[in-house]
Order: C-alpha cells, then sequence, then structure tokens
C-alpha cells in the first residue's frame, strides 16, 4: 500500500548533552538538524535554493550539511556564531541552498551557493542576508518590505553575485506574495501569531495551492499517469517516469522567539491519489527544551 511514509514519522525531539540542548523537528531518529531550535533562542532551517547549475562531479571533501548544522546549534550561542560557521567557504556541501537563521531581536538568511554559478562559473557570494543587505540589481521586486523586522526568504538567492533566475515563477510569486501580505499591515498593527497563520498559510490567489500562482502554504497533488507506478503519489520534485512535479509543504512552523513556544502543522498520512490539505491545521506545543 502506497503512502506518503514519511508523514507517519512527524516527530519533535529534544537532545539533550550535558549543558547542550537542540531540539529538531522532523522525521522520528532523525539524528541531523534541519528545522531546529536551541536553548540560547536560536531557531535554523534549511531552505533549498537550486540554480540550475550540474551538479558537482567532484565529491572529494563535500560535508554533510545537516550535521554540521547541528553542530553548530550544540555549540553556538548567537546567530552570528552560526552564520559565520555555515558560510565559512572552507566548507564545501553538496548543493546550493539557504539557511534562515533567528533570534529573539533579527532574522536572516545565510544564502550558500556553494557550487559555481549557472550563468558564468564564477564562485557565488557565501553571506549572510538581512532586512538591510543590498540584493542582486536583477531583481524586478521592490527590495525593502516597508515594515521594521519583517524578512522572508523562498527557494532561491537574493544577494548580489549569487544565481538569480528570474524566469523562476515559483519562486517570484511566492515573493510577491509575501510583499502583498505584509502590505496589509496598518500602521500601528501588531504582526500577531494569528497574523502569521494566515500568511504562512496562505494557499495562493485562486486557492489552487500551487506555487505558480504563488502559494506560500503548498498543496499540489502528484499527477500520475500511470497508477500501476507503485510508488507515494506525493514525491516533492519528483522526475519519475509517469511523474510531473509537485510541492506540498511537509511542515509549517511559527515560533515565539522569546518563549519558545510553537505552533506547527505536519501534513497527515496521505493515500494515494488523495489531496493533501489545502490550508494547515496548527497545534500548539510549549517550548520543548525545558
Amino acid at each position: 500500500m502506497a503512502r506518503y511514509g514519511i508523514a507517519y514519522l512527524h516527530a519533535i525531539t529534544t537532545y539533550k548533552n550535558g549543558g547542550k540542548t537542540m531540539t529538531n523537528l522532523g522525521p522520528l531518529g532523525q539524528l541531523n538538524g534541519l528545522t531546529l531550535f536551541n536553548q540560547h533562542h536560536l531557531f535554523g532551517a534549511v531552505i533549498n535554493a537550486t540554480t540550475g547549475a550540474p551538479y558537482p562531479t567532484d565529491l572529494s571533501n563535500r560535508r554533510s550539511l545537516f550535521f554540521d548544522l547541528r553542530y553548530a546549534f550544540e555549540n553556538f550561542s548567537t546567530l552570528a556564531q552560526i552564520s559565520d560557521y555555515m558560510k565559512d567557504t572552507k566548507k564545501l556541501y553538496l548543493y546550493n541552498h539557504s539557511i534562515l537563521l533567528a533570534d529573539p531581536a533579527t532574522a536572516g538568511v545565510v544564502e550558500n551557493q556553494v557550487n559555481n554559478r549557472k550563468d558564468d562559473g564564477a564562485p557565488g557570494n557565501r553571506s549572510f542576508r538581512t532586512e538591510s543587505s543590498l540584493l542582486n540589481d536583477s531583481l524586478t521586486q521592490a527590495q525593502t518590505w516597508g515594515i521594521p523586522g519583517i524578512f522572508a526568504a523562498v527557494n532561491d538567492f537574493r544577494l548580489p553575485n549569487n544565481s538569480w533566475d528570474k524566469n523562476n515563477l515559483e519562486n517570484t510569486t511566492r515573493w510577491t506574495s509575501f510583499r502583498n501580505k505584509y502590505a496589509g499591515v496598518t500602521s500601528g498593527q501588531r504582526v500577531d501569531i494569528e497574523m502569521l497563520k494566515s500568511i504562512t498559510g496562505y494557499p495562493g490567489d485562486n486557492s489552487s495551492g500551487k506555487m505558480t500562482e504563488g502559494a506560500i502554504f503548498t498543496s499540489e497533488m502528484q499527477q500520475l499517469s500511470d497508477s500501476t507506478y507503485p510508488i507515494p503519489a506525493l514525491v516533492a520534485g519528483a522526475s519519475l517516469p509517469g511523474f510531473s512535479k509537485a510541492y506540498t509543504t511537509m511542515q509549517s512552523v511559527i515560533m515565539d522567539m522569546k518563549t519558545m513556544e510553537l505552533w506547527i502543522h505536519f501534513v497527515p498520512p496521505t493515500y494515494f491519489g488523495e489531496k493533501p490539505p489545502l490550508r494547515p491545521t496548527y497545534q500548539k506545543i510549549p517550548n520543548p527544551i525545558y
């Protein structure tokens, strides 16, 4: 029976190692870090950032991004320390990615273009992007949000000297959705948990759940032309015979960085051919660190 098996393994796991404490949001038994936070009120999450550049042929000296991230969260107490550790050019990883980082006062994203740019083969810019960073001048969208402290990241790079594909409609429309949502905040209005739920749970302009229609919370159904092919129907980004790409939000997390309370949606187990939820159902979780 084909199911989206990972949906049976959702877990919130806290690791305690002496005075070091780290919580991971991911499959039960996962030892590395993907979405995680620590006792110092630091949060981090890995975001794929594809550029279209070829996969590296030389795999020597390549490191585990996720185990490095876990190490950083177990051993460092500031965003600067984690950022510096993860963007160290001596650390080579297999693929380009971003790492969203936040503490109670600030947020930013490590843009790790670890493989050369697609257009000219030149090295990318491994830097920490903040709300005040100058962005790639080829971006067609405005570069400011109009609200102090607001920050966003999608599945591409935004800094100068990093690859950016203006034809990637999925990332452009999602970025625009963030802008439009924040543009609706009136002067003096507080961006609270309920408002954040409405933003992170946005299913797109036509409530389709499609990334190409600006969905922040995605629920695209995997299309299957060969119903006898015995694999799960919702394999994100699958390129197998008979399949087209689908993108489903596996987890959606909102965190109060001061109290470390979180509101989380895990995609439910989905049987073959069923559509994933169009909107998230958040559950409030007390601070799992203590």
